[in-house]
């Protein structure tokens, strides 16, 4: 009888059913209806779901086979006619493409987060006392230039000083890091990258702050030695904090945006890369957009001078100007850049065109630009 087969069953059957009903559900547990039928009805579906999605990443994947095909045709048209050392000229002097400059600035995210704590600490603390530099340099110029309209454009080179020593000396900047080392996360997101991107900006903020207001202090006790030199920096440093909150923090976004965007394209600047530097950071300081470190040397200033309190400096600058700076570089920049090119990146397995040795020799060139 079903009711002695399928014991658990059989309260169910006899408790719960109407008695019209239980003859159907005897003969269909009898039959093992509901064991097979039913599971295999659901997994018929989900294969059917599965084969349609299937079949329609390979049609992309094979649309992406013939576009590159006809890419590299379209590349190899003319090779022909020139010799091998022309053809790495070309090779050399034609631009990274975005998912290249992304792979490039990811890798080096990778080894920034992998990087162990006392060399961030060490390289973060040089690079806020190096970024002062662009405060003195600044005021430096405006001590020796006359009070014109155009002064302004021409002591606003002084403020590039700090960041060329920064970024050509490879060293840990917070405003940098707004990118590079979230292009790791967002290729690869999960718990391990995110607690290595909170340790990185941890320690390079705190310490980039550290280093520029240890900055501000020496310039505040050396006022002394060069008094014209001290009053331009007091003034530019009344002035950069002089902002309300809100506009402190929008002004941010424009250096922080401005910033993402420079460690984007350096990539592409190849011997270019200090005029690059340079026209940006040169832009930052003549629109008048805070920038978290840099300004934090202008605060301590301002605040050893009593124009502010600690308070004042710590939360009414630093801190609208560092969510500005977050903002501006990596959602306004490097999210909405990745949603752009996400598509473009495949893992190599899902390429079909680098199934072979053949086929990944057509990618020759974006490697070596790559390397």
């Amino acid at each position: 009888m079903p009711e002695q087969q399928y014991g658990f069953r059989r309260n169910f059957v006899t408790e719960r059913l109407p008695l019209r009903w239980r003859w159907v559900v005897w003969w269909a547990l009898c039959k093992k209806n509901i064991r097979q039928v039913l599971p295999v009805t659901f997994q018929q579906k989900e294969k059917r779901v599965v084969d349609d999605q299937t079949g329609a990443e390979r049609q992309q994947a094979k649309e992406r086979k013939e576009n590159k095909q006809k890419q590299e045709q379209s590349e190899r048209k003319n090779e022909e006619h020139f010799d091998d050392e022309e053809l790495r000229a070309i090779e050399d002097t034609s631009a990274m493409s975005p998912p290249a400059i992304f792979e490039t600035i990811r890798r080096d995210g990778v080894e920034e987060l992998m990087r162990p704590a006392s060399a961030l600490i060490m390289s973060a603390l040089i690079a806020g006392v190096a970024l002062g530099f662009s405060v003195f340099t600044e005021a430096l110029f405006r001590s020796h230039l006359p009070d014109t309209d155009w002064r302004p454009l021409v002591e606003n080179l002084g403020y590039t000083i700090g960041f060329l020593i920064v970024i050509m000396g490879q060293m840990q900047l917070f405003t940098e890091n707004t990118i590079t080392a979230v292009c790791p996360a967002l290729d690869e997101p999960g718990r391990e990258v995110f607690l290595r991107l909170a340790r990185l900006w941890g320690l390079v903020l705190v310490f980039n702050l550290v280093g520029a207001w240890i900055f501000g202090t020496i310039l505040y006790l050396t006022r002394g030695y060069d008094v014209e030199l001290w009053l331009a920096v007091r003034d530019l440093s009344e002035e950069a904090v002089s902002h309300p909150w809100l506009e402190t923090m929008l002004r941010g976004i424009g250096a922080g945006w401005l910033i993402a965007a420079l460690v984007w394209v350096l990539p592409n600047a190849r011997q270019s890369k200090a005029l690059v530097i340079v026209v940006v950071t040169w832009i930052i300081a003549t629109a008048e957009f805070t920038h978290v470190v840099a300004g934090t040397t202008e605060a301590a200033v301002s605040f050893w001078d009593g124009h502010q309190t600690l308070s004042q400096a710590i939360f009414g600058y630093s801190l609208p100007a560092l969510i500005g700076n977050v903002l501006g570089g990596t959602v306004l920049f490097t999210i909405l850049t990745w949603a752009q090119i996400r598509t473009e990146l495949q893992e190599p397995d899902e390429c079909p065109w680098r199934t072979n040795e053949s086929d990944r020799s057509g990618h020759r060139s974006g490697a070596r630009r790559r390397r």
